[in-house]
């Protein structure tokens, strides 16, 4: 793990993306690529410099989603770090405005990422995804029988 954080720590200095004085917003949603972002951040960032954010969509069971608050509380907790667990209604929102659920949760994600940066003065706000991400989206596009954004 440390001949990866190495890579990241020279792409991280080298783009000037940010520093151990910087106050960092995570968005965190406990999958692999979430934990990999916190490990990689606490590893040189002081504890009060970061703040995680987890979205409930509210769209799964309750059953699923007490399973990946559970996770995500107990690995943060374990962390140290401050955080917030927010709940988006997303498919009223989704109804309220004609968007779909995708749509709709990342405008409600954004609004309130911009909104916790601003409560908790962060400089930067960051979000953790691999790059299978953009693979497994036009996926999806192309099983829902979409041609745009597949080129």
């Amino acid at each position: 793990m440390n001949r990866l954080f190495s890579k990241i720590d020279s792409f991280v200095e080298d783009e000037k993306l940010f520093s151990d004085k910087d106050k960092l917003l995570i968005s965190f949603s406990g999958g692999a690529d979430s934990v990999l972002l916190a490990q990689y951040l606490l590893s040189f960032m002081p504890k009060e410099n970061v703040h995680f954010v987890y979205f409930d969509h509210q769209l799964r069971s309750d059953s699923e989603l007490d399973s990946e608050r559970e996770f995500v509380s107990k690995f943060l907790l374990g962390m140290d770090v401050s955080f917030t667990l927010k709940r988006l209604p997303v498919q009223l929102f989704s109804d309220r405005n004609s968007l779909s659920l995708e749509e709709a949760g990342r405008v409600l994600r954004y609004r309130h990422l911009t909104h916790f940066s601003h409560l908790f003065s962060c400089s930067h706000v960051l979000t953790a995804h691999h790059r299978d991400d953009y693979c497994e989206s036009m996926v999806f596009k192309l099983i829902r029988g979409s041609k745009k954004g597949v080129q």
